[in-house]
């Protein structure tokens, strides 16, 4: 069996507030932390904070490089994650680490993207 793996865009992400998304649209990706403090994450080129989310600048969904660093300790992290086209990817980071996991995926046309 031969598995073909693409890549998304891996720059050209731009921060969105839409709550809602095309089924055929762009990747997109949302950031939380749990508690709530000082990390910066880089998708795609972009910078956000805790409970933002960036939609690739294409349809085209496969994997995207996620980085984030700890304003107060300096660590740091990063990870591959697969971001297909049509899904809100949700990435998290624990309280007492810097290390991305994955928080779920959901299909851009039943639910909003981000939670209030």
């Amino acid at each position: 069996m031969i598995a073909l793996v693409g890549c998304a865009p891996s720059q050209g992400w731009q921060r969105t507030g839409l709550r809602t998304c095309a089924s055929a649209g762009p990747p997109r990706v949302c950031v939380d932390a749990d508690p709530d403090r000082p990390l910066r994450f880089t998708v795609g080129g972009a910078a956000l904070v805790p409970g933002e989310c960036v939609d690739a600048p294409r349809a085209r969904g496969g994997q995207v490089r996620i980085a984030v660093a700890d304003g107060r300790s300096g660590a740091q992290a990063a990870r591959w994650i697969r971001a297909p086209r049509g899904r809100v990817t949700r990435v998290e980071v624990r309280a007492g680490e810097v290390r991305i996991r994955p928080g779920g995926r959901t299909r851009c046309d039943q639910a909003p993207a981000i939670d209030e």
